[in-house]
């Protein structure tokens, strides 16, 4: 595992690697891919360090996906690009090459030479149903906890503001 002071897209957050920002704020930093597939092709890069798309806090992702439709739209109705690929690569097998994770964005001109493609199988209605189910099945857990955290950080809230009242009536 490379630690943050060794990863280049720390380093670049850090300006201790040169770059060339488009755009900058306190979650997330776009710079140009260095070595481009096509001109224009940028990096979206969250500030904290994270290796995998799952580990990103949602305002993170949120500010991420923001930024990428803006710049996404600008690469195609002011830099002439017909097409733009969205590109986040989640592990080493699906082609990640740097422990942290990035959303890299690839305007097609129609002359690069990029290849996105996979060989599609041909899979039985029961397996389609037995994979959803099993991902549905998760999601319905994952979103229980989820709805049940944010429930006891309402309940803390409100024990916080009782508390405060409680301690301003007694200090009058």
């Amino acid at each position: 595992m490379v630690s943050d002071m060794e990863c280049i897209f720390c380093k670049i957050i850090r300006n201790e690697v040169q770059s060339y920002k488009i755009y900058e704020d306190e979650k997330v930093l776009v710079v140009l891919d260095i070595l481009p597939a096509s001109r224009g092709q940028m990096i979206v890069i969250p500030k904290e360090h994270k290796e995998n798309f799952h580990e990103l806090d949602e305002e993170t992702i949120s500010k991420m996906f923001s930024i990428t439709r803006l710049l996404s739209r600008i690469l195609l109705e002011e830099l002439g690009a017909k097409g733009v690929h969205i590109v986040v690569n989640n592990g080493e097998i699906a082609g990640q090459t740097q422990p942290h994770i990035v959303v890299n964005i690839i305007p097609r001109y129609g002359n690069e030479k990029v290849f996105v493609a996979w060989q599609k199988e041909q899979v039985s209605p029961e397996f389609l149903e037995s994979v959803q189910k099993e991902i549905t099945r998760h999601l319905f857990v994952e979103r229980k906890e989820e709805r049940k955290e944010e429930k006891n950080e309402e309940e803390e809230l409100l024990r916080i503001v009782y508390l405060s009242d409680v301690v301003k009536k007694r200090s009058k």
